[in-house]
């Protein structure tokens, strides 16, 4: 098990303790989401960046936040820019990395990941598309979601 606890001003959102396995399940990764559905939304601002052939899309993620990733139907190359994060890596394992770091997730990979710090993360997709929701087709497999709890 891989233990992830708050930063001790209880971080982004008043995250509680948090035990993932090494290798988390999507069971087990969307029973973590219903319980982030609990807590308080924080905002992650995305930037989005194109070139030639090329998206970007970056994250920016407060430390002390828990969140989910999308399941990518293709191998996805990853950046950590700055922060620290657990997040899961190649092989479907749960880290803790540091900035710079440059990985690729296997197709079918849901990442679930925990801030310790400030962190800026980018996804980068081989595409000429430049409408966001036409890329999200293109990347990314359509899961239920998780409605926020309002109770």
């Amino acid at each position: 098990m891989t233990e992830l606890t708050n930063p001790a001003d209880g971080g982004a959102g008043g995250l509680v303790p948090i035990n993932l396995p090494v290798k988390p399940t999507y069971d087990q990764i969307r029973a973590l989401e219903h319980e982030i559905a609990k807590l308080p939304a924080v905002e992650t601002p995305l930037t989005h960046h194109f070139a030639d052939g090329v998206y970007g899309r970056e994250m920016f993620i407060p430390a002390g936040t828990v969140i989910t990733g999308k399941i990518h139907r293709t191998a996805t190359l990853n950046i950590l820019l700055s922060g620290e994060l657990h997040i899961t890596g190649e092989g479907g394992e749960v880290k803790r990395i540091t900035a710079p770091q440059v990985f690729v997730t296997e197709p079918g990979t849901k990442k679930v990941c925990y801030a310790h710090t400030d962190a800026r993360f980018m996804n980068v997709h081989p595409t000429k598309l430049r409408d966001l929701s036409a890329i999200e087709a293109k990347f990314i497999v359509p899961e239920t979601p998780v409605l926020r709890y309002e109770g």
